[in-house]
């Protein structure tokens, strides 16, 4: 029975996606009705739910190594997928790849798994470790692989690549004039800032960091408004993932899946490790940010992917299917540790 009621709630958020899926495939929403959760979750029920956390418990500075290692557990995947990947022709795939290879959905997915299991208040290493994570893939992931790829990081990506006789993708050719080259660079150094200012929980967690620096509390007032908002979140990102799942469509859609999921949990083993045996916190800590490690795709990816390729609805497959992986996990972990 205790088993029983630890897996109660991790299954009903399987549920949620289950259901979002189901009102999908019977068209009781639109096929893009996932666009109004987005924006909502993106802008308003994610952004509550950071600050929710911090004015219910305020962290202690030192738990900031929490959140380096979240930054370095989101940030080394981007530029190893990006390399491993350089003989590919399909500059898409390259893309899809980095984007949902890496980073992970802790604020919309392990928040709610940790709190059902450790309960509230063992919330805090995991809101930490989502610190550093948020900082990459809420802009800075999009902004590297852009970058890299020399693509531009707020267009559909047509519109910085072309195709051969072949079906291989190169990069337009760029302006040799230095003064048009100049502008180039300007024109990508302002998107990228773009990316930074027009993402919400980038800038909430920048501010909380500031606030944390110099010790100064979110007030408990600030949190009891917010707290219908934060508790929203659960409920509309387990639902939003339902809506955006839909199965590959051929051969070349499932080998590109796999090879995402294999990059986002191969690398969620080896950061797993990382937390369990290299940090110095104490052990129920250590185990939350260990099983924070685990978590699934970042649910920013399914927002880039859409912008640049129009492809949601494999990003939000690779998405469901690593929520299920990780939500397994994440319970035997509990249940052994």
């Amino acid at each position: 029975m205790a088993i029983f009621r630890i897996l109660l709630q991790p299954l009903a958020l399987l549920l949620i996606i289950a259901a979002g899926y189901i009102f999908k495939r019977r068209h009781m929403v639109s096929a893009h009705g996932y666009r109004v959760l987005e924006q909502v979750i993106f802008n308003l029920t994610l952004p509550a739910a950071i600050i929710y956390s911090f004015a219910v418990r305020h962290p202690d500075r030192s738990m900031l190594l929490i959140s380096l290692f979240g930054f370095i557990c989101a940030v080394i995947p981007v530029p190893v997928i990006f390399f491993a990947t350089r003989h590919s022709k399909r500059i898409s795939k390259r893309f899809f790849l980095t984007l949902n290879g890496s980073g992970m959905n802790v604020g919309n997915f392990t928040f709610p798994v940790v709190q059902a299991l450790w309960g509230p208040k063992g919330l805090m290493p995991s809101v930490m470790y989502d610190v550093g994570n948020c900082l990459v893939v809420a802009a800075t992931s999009n902004a590297i692989a852009s970058t890299l790829l020399k693509i531009q990081p707020d267009k559909p990506i047509a519109e910085s690549i072309a195709v051969d006789q072949n079906g291989n993708q190169h990069v337009r050719v760029r302006p040799t004039d230095p003064d048009a080259r100049s502008l180039a660079r300007r024109a990508m150094t302002r998107s990228i800032a773009l990316s930074y200012l027009k993402s919400p929980s980038f800038d909430v967690y920048i501010v909380l960091i500031i606030m944390l620096l110099f010790n100064v509390h979110v007030p408990a007032l600030v949190g009891t408004f917010l707290q219908p908002v934060s508790d929203a979140n659960t409920f509309c990102s387990m639902i939003m993932i339902g809506m955006l799942m839909e199965m590959p469509a051929n051969k070349d859609e499932v080998v590109t899946v796999s090879e995402a999921f294999l990059w986002r949990m191969g690398f969620s083993v080896l950061f797993f490790a990382a937390a369990w045996f290299l940090l110095p916190l104490d052990p129920q800590t250590r185990t939350i940010v260990a099983v924070s490690t685990l978590s699934p795709a970042s649910i920013f990816a399914t927002f880039f992917t859409d912008r640049m390729l129009g492809n949601a609805k494999l990003a939000g497959f690779q998405l469901t299917v690593t929520c299920i992986v990780s939500l397994i996990l994440m319970t035997i972990v509990y249940l052994v540790l």
